[in-house]
């Protein structure tokens, strides 16, 4: 399921998710993130650069791109995708900007040499129009082949983007069957491993599925930290 957007929306605070060793752990700041789709410059009324509060958010996440089974990339032209005010006033204004990517994910785990074309093309896009990183939106990995390949590709991510310049995130929803999930702990290695950061938007009864499907633990209120989790392992999620 792809995500819904129009204009700025779907924002959500975060809560540092990198893992440090444990003598560097330090407070993480929270994180402002709005999603922004190019589409929302032909809305009426129109939705910009020229009207995004820059000011009061720390990243925004650019919708549009997707990837092919062979790797190569979908880039909108009508209208065109890339706003390069939309760089500039960010990164003005100290905000990150993120590629939004979704794709055929299922294309790609049985296309061979696909992932690597993918990553090959990823980082000529995102060095050359100066963006800070990437949000993966795979709504959502659900066997075991596609456990393998989102590891796979946030490994591959994470090699050729390099932090701290380059910053990584993922959608995670709060629905679908935890039978179906990537095994407990995934994710958990990613974050040691990787730096990424698990965007989530959660309900009630589906946070206790998410704590198993990534294997953290996921709390609605912040200021609960009486479960013996890690500050920087809680996301607060909308």
């Amino acid at each position: 399921m792809t995500r819904s957007l129009a204009g700025l929306v779907g924002t959500c605070i975060l809560c540092g998710l990198v893992m440090l060793p444990a003598h560097a752990q330090q407070p993480m700041p929270k994180r402002l993130v709005g999603d922004y789709g190019y589409w929302s410059r032909t809305q009426a009324p129109p939705y910009s650069s020229a009207q995004i509060p820059f000011g009061k958010l720390t990243h925004i996440n650019h919708a549009g791109v997707a990837f092919n089974a062979d790797g190569s990339l979908a880039v909108p032209t009508d209208p065109p995708f890339l706003e390069l005010e939309l760089i500039r006033k960010a990164h003005a204004a100290g905000v990150k900007v993120l590629l939004l990517l979704g794709g055929d994910f299922a294309g790609i785990e049985t296309t061979p040499g696909g992932l690597e074309t993918l990553l090959a093309n990823l980082r000529t896009f995102i060095t050359t129009n100066d963006y800070d990183g990437l949000d993966i939106d795979w709504e959502y990995p659900s066997s075991t082949t596609d456990t393998h390949l989102f590891y796979a590709l946030m490994t591959g991510l994470r090699h050729t983007f390099p932090r701290p310049r380059y910053l990584l995130s993922a959608d995670v929803p709060p629905w679908g069957e935890p039978e179906r999930c990537p095994g407990p702990g995934t994710g958990d290695r990613l974050l040691e491993r990787y730096d990424v950061r698990l965007r989530r938007a959660l309900d009630r009864r589906r946070s206790a599925q998410l704590a198993d499907f990534f294997g953290i633990p996921t709390i609605r209120n912040p200021g609960n930290a009486s479960r013996g989790a890690a500050s920087s392992k809680l996301p607060i999620s909308t």
